[in-house]
């Protein structure tokens, strides 16, 4: 519980209004896209960098939790105020500051809605690779924060690529700045690098330099039928060991293909081909040439579009990677669940790079909680463990990390939840 002198404090930094501590105003921040919910102590809707530094240098002085919030879709508990404290949003950080084709570069506040971006930068012949499935809803703040790319990670990098530099917010309060805005910038430590995906562990972003690419001038989504998930994940093997590199390949199972208005029952491979128009053209040609498809099968364009926006929504109830190669195994593993999944949940499978989520479907009652019963999300993700899931870090990594941790927010403040504690102990 706060004391009523630093609720005066809160209230006296951002204004009357923007200080909940109402519970009925902290129960819509208990929770994030996870099972896990706690409520804070208060709630902080800052408008500037310098709210946000006081804010932080209060917590830090009292000790108190601070988790930094955007939309809430974080998948790992990254926005659950897990021992409660402060939240500290970014409801009121969303200006884009500066779009400049010149320097392919835009200049953006946390709290910026990633797919309002990919649109801005768009209308100027730019264009932003990275494509969380949750970019309808996420902020630039939380994608960065969580490390979050998408489909297209596998043709154009991962996020970490496309963040130059950042201005941040540390947890005394005091204020950071990373990187550059120009494509080269090779000295000294990445500092950028270390705090793209560290969970609000680290720091607050106040601001962020995301390097842009030009619009690539012909896109064209295919929808290809398969027999199951794993003739899906190897159709896309066959098609990048063709010296294809599309920039999305998703299978779906044939529960998501039906919910996503596929209006079939076996699994499909979405394939999304871009670049120079003839380029896409020679492209789809070999893709059709090795789904076995006819060439009016590009007919589907519109209607792969609209599976590929039904997939936006999807809650994602258990994440897994594993190498590519992998993928058809694992995949044929998933599908000995099928009678399992109750109709309930879906299986989509980035093709192009490893990842494989279990999904609510529309309509899934209690759609933002783990799976119940023989088909639970820890079943789902156990599977990966045989196919090569990348396993903890050993010891010597763990004590940098704590070390790092340490460096940046000695007193522990910042996101009690991720286990990057000063004693490297788990809140969960």
């Amino acid at each position: 519980m706060l004391s009523a002198q630093i609720k005066h404090e809160l209230r006296a930094i951002v204004g009357e209004r923007m200080a909940l501590t109402d519970p009925a105003d902290l129960a819509t921040y208990a929770y994030d896209a996870t099972h896990y919910t706690h409520t804070p102590d208060a709630v902080v809707v800052p408008a500037s960098t310098d709210e946000v530094s006081a804010v932080l240098r209060l917590a830090s002085r009292e000790r108190l939790p601070v988790v930094a919030r955007g939309s809430g879709t974080s998948l790992c508990g990254g926005a659950t105020p897990i021992r409660g404290g402060v939240v500290l949003s970014t409801a009121r950080l969303r200006r884009i500051l500066d779009i400049n084709a010149a320097r392919s570069c835009a200049t953006a506040e946390p709290g910026v809605n990633t797919a309002e971006f990919m649109r801005a930068v768009e209308t100027r012949g730019l264009f932003y690779p990275p494509d969380p499935s949750s970019q309808s809803v996420s902020t630039l703040g939380g994608n960065v924060a969580q490390g979050a790319g998408g489909p297209r990670g596998a043709k154009y990098g991962s996020l970490r690529d496309y963040v130059l530099g950042c201005d941040v917010i540390l947890a005394d309060g005091s204020r950071l700045r990373t990187g550059a805005n120009t494509v080269k910038n090779a000295s000294g430590y990445d500092l950028t690098r270390l705090f793209v995906g560290s969970r609000g562990t680290l720091c607050f972003f106040s601001q962020l330099r995301l390097r842009l690419l030009p619009l690539p001038v012909a896109r064209r989504l295919l929808l290809l039928p398969c027999a199951d998930l794993a003739a899906a994940a190897r159709l896309a093997l066959a098609i990048t060991a063709a010296g294809l590199l599309p920039s999305r390949l998703e299978a779906l199972n044939d529960q998501a293909a039906a919910a996503a208005g596929a209006g079939q029952t076996s699994a499909i491979l979405l394939c999304e081909l871009d670049g120079s128009a003839p380029g896409v053209d020679r492209q789809a040609a070999i893709v059709a040439r090795l789904a076995g498809a006819q060439s009016g099968e590009d007919r589907a364009g519109e209607a792969a579009e609209a599976i590929w926006n039904q997939l936006q929504g999807w809650p994602t109830l258990a994440r897994v990677q594993v190498p590519r190669d992998r993928l058809p195994a694992l995949l044929a593993k998933v599908g000995e669940l099928g009678g399992t999944l109750r109709g309930d949940w879906g299986v989509v499978a980035g093709a192009g790079t490893g990842g494989v989520r279990l999904v609510a479907l529309p309509g899934t009652k209690d759609a933002g909680t783990e799976p119940e019963g023989s088909a639970p999300a820890a079943e789902f993700a156990a599977l990966a463990g045989e196919f090569g899931l990348v396993r903890p870090a050993a010891e010597p990594a763990e004590r940098l990390r704590r070390s790092l941790k340490s460096a940046f927010d000695p007193r522990g403040i910042l996101n009690p939840l991720v286990p990057l504690a000063p004693d490297g102990s788990q809140a969960r």
